[in-house]
């Protein structure tokens, strides 16, 4: 997405809802019976024309609309839905598990790597893999160090709490 003022590359930061799209209640334009409020309407898609639902918040033709934990209908974008695939390889475990199952390497962090391929192409496809891999691995562990920092504070503030009890009991 181009914006003037900005570097091609820029881009604004997309917010989106803890709900996703598949969680959903679905309208779609080829339903029998719509809810009060939806309109349908008929556009034009290349040389065919496509039933299409009418947005009720934005105005805008989509061809399904949702009802996020009964609330009213709109669009995707109205709600700010997500597709949950978008966000399945955002934690760094499973997405070092993954990038480590398409290299075909045992499980675990740290775990050795397979030899290099002969292959250019297949060496390319190896090199990006591996980068991936360390960026993933490294956010993991970051992540791990978070968590045990956590409990280690949790179980000096549970400390500190009982000793103050039995001063006082």
């Amino acid at each position: 997405m181009f914006h003037f003022g900005h570097p091609a590359t820029w881009s604004p930061k997309r917010q989106c809802s803890e709900v996703v799209v598949e969680d959903c209640a679905r309208i779609t334009a080829k339903d029998a019976v719509l809810p009060d409020g939806v309109e349908r309407v008929i556009l034009r898609v290349g040389a065919i024309w496509q039933p299409h639902l009418r947005c009720p918040r934005c105005g805008s033709a989509r061809l399904a609309l949702f009802a996020p934990q009964a609330s009213e209908i709109a669009c995707r974008r109205c709600h700010r839905l997500d597709y949950r695939s978008r966000h399945e390889h955002r934690d760094p475990v499973t997405k070092a598990a993954w990038l480590r199952q398409q290299l075909g390497a045992p499980a675990g962090i740290g775990a050795p790597l397979p030899p290099r391929p002969a292959n250019r192409r297949e060496l390319r496809r190896y090199n990006k893999l591996v980068l991936q891999l360390a960026q993933a691995e490294s956010l993991a562990l970051k992540a791990v160090r978070h968590m045990v920092q956590g409990v280690d504070r949790h179980a000096r503030s549970e400390e500190r709490r009982r000793a103050g009890a039995r001063e006082r009991g």
